[in-house]
């Protein structure tokens, strides 16, 4: 049977292993797999990852590693969308997200528009982009007045239609000038996202330890709110593994029991002067 939805991943040789053993096995867990098929778009998996893999039921796609993966993925997905026929696409990182509970009604739910979820402490992630000189000048300008005042969408964890998530696959190509450098793709995404509108999801589906604004419990190497909800997908997110605040991720009970405590607080001091100092700046713009 023609399967009507997808969820797509990326991953090289550096996080294949927790592809295999955390990611593609908590999602097996939480989604129907009668009705969706699991992608994996590979940058450099080694043969027994590779082979674990889609042993496990999910589909291997080769990609050409020619610049940051983060970016390249929205190519090479567009690529993939071109030649399919799904009518919902989930698109969610790979090497350092674990799923907990179902999540089926991600793709029945506001089917029409993108859904994402924006994060409660916002990282320097705009800042840090213009400042590495990723766009022009003209786009940044329109950036800016898009996205002022606005909270930030993590681009962890994305659904759309089809031809929505293509839409935003060509914005990427045509708007990120530096396919090598870690950080537009969350800026084009939230360009697009509040230019075509979206549906917040709530931080239980993009769940981040570092920045939730209600706290954070584990429990048996599972991860609640500070309410003690269950959250149904959980992002230990950080460009470099010391911003990490989790240092033994995964998915298990023997998993999850080293919180790094002098890096969330340091992590949460540092995104909230980040806030301070945008807020001041917005009262002149």
């Amino acid at each position: 049977m023609k399967k009507k939805f997808v969820v797509i991943g990326a991953s090289d040789s550096r996080f294949g292993d927790f592809v295999a053993e955390h990611w593609l096995k908590s999602l097996k867990k939480c989604i129907d797999l009668k009705v969706t098929d699991i992608v994996i778009l590979n940058y450099g998996l080694t043969a027994s990852q590779k082979r674990k893999i889609t042993l496990s039921g999910a589909k291997v796609v080769d990609c050409v590693r020619d610049g940051y993966i983060v970016n390249l993925r929205y190519r090479d997905i567009l690529n993939f969308l071109r030649k399919s026929s799904y009518n919902q696409v989930l698109a969610c990182d790979s090497g350092d997200i674990i799923f907990q509970k179902n999540i089926m009604n991600v793709f029945y739910e506001n089917s029409t528009s993108f859904r994402a979820v924006t994060e409660s402490i916002q990282p320097p992630t705009l800042e840090y982009s213009f400042a590495k000189g990723t766009f022009s000048d003209k786009t940044k300008k329109e950036i800016l007045k898009t996205l002022a005042k606005k909270r930030m969408v993590n681009g962890g964890f994305i659904a759309a239609p089809s031809g929505k998530f293509i839409y935003l696959c060509k914005s990427m190509m045509s708007m990120i000038e530096k396919m090598d450098s870690f950080g537009p793709d969350q800026i084009v995404l939230n360009y697009v996202l509040y230019k075509q509108g979206f549906a917040d999801l709530g931080e239980n589906f993009n769940y981040i330890p570092a920045t939730a604004k209600r706290g954070c419990q584990i429990k048996n190497g599972q991860f609640y709110n500070g309410e003690g909800d269950l959250m149904h997908v959980v992002h230990n997110a950080g460009n470099y593994d010391k911003f990490r605040i989790i240092k033994n991720f995964g998915y298990g009970r023997n998993r999850n029991i080293h919180f790094k405590f002098f890096t969330y607080f340091l992590l949460r001091y540092t995104y909230k002067v980040v806030g301070t100092y945008r807020r001041v700046k917005n009262l002149f713009y």
